[in-house]
């Protein structure tokens, strides 16, 4: 196993190389375990056109165990802690593999944005909304933060046209099966960790 600060290195040159699209993801030179990034928000979900900024802060022991990983940019969402931007992921905790990368854990951020769990909310508001069967309500106020919160680098016009399009588009399919709403196959925790691990579509990067 490499050491941590080669890790790093070899994880940031990786990300130099092959970019994502919807993902910036930056280390900070001064201190190599300390990683920003900026996620845009999944298509179909009220995230959708917004930018949100996550620090990634890796221990020493990285990559035996997980960076922290918090929101610095608010959002209105069942497994992120409004206030503090803490993140409820199994992965970041019991399920984490030293296979991983900064990388792969942002897609799985994203991942969660499309598909949240709330049945082990952060945010009790959030999370009561979609177990109420009230997914009309959360995606109201989850669109309504992301327009508030995570659009600064749009237009009002922009953020207008969005906006339309997004409450046209509610009767999508974006929240019909999230854990929680009803509609899903239940599971709790250990089935938010593994769907939003499935979906992060990012194979891991072993050192």
């Amino acid at each position: 196993m490499a050491n941590p600060r080669s890790r790093l290195l070899t994880e940031l040159r990786e990300v130099q190389k092959n970019p994502e699209s919807d993902i910036e993801l930056n280390a900070n030179m001064d201190n190599l375990y300390s990683w920003e990034a900026v996620l845009s928000g999944p298509k179909e979900s009220p995230y959708e056109h917004g930018r949100f900024t996550v620090k990634l802060v890796c221990p020493p022991s990285y990559p035996i165990h997980p960076p922290k990983v918090t929101f610095k940019t608010q959002v209105f969402h069942p497994n992120v802690n409004f206030l503090t931007g803490e993140v409820c992921l199994d992965i970041l905790k019991t399920d984490w593999s030293p296979a991983w990368t900064l990388l792969y854990v942002c897609r799985a951020v994203i991942a969660l944005l499309y598909a949240p769990n709330a049945e082990s909310p952060l945010n009790c508001d959030a999370g009561n909304l979609i177990r109420s069967g009230d997914l009309r309500g959360f995606r109201s106020m989850a669109r309504m933060y992301t327009r508030e919160l995570a659009c600064g680098h749009m237009t009002q016009r922009q953020i207008d046209e969005c906006s339309k399009a997004m409450v046209a588009g509610d009767g999508r399919t974006a929240f019909d099966g999230v854990e929680g709403s009803g509609g899903g196959s239940g599971g709790g925790e250990a089935s938010s960790s593994s769907s939003a691990s499935a979906s992060a579509g990012v194979p891991p990067l072993l050192s």
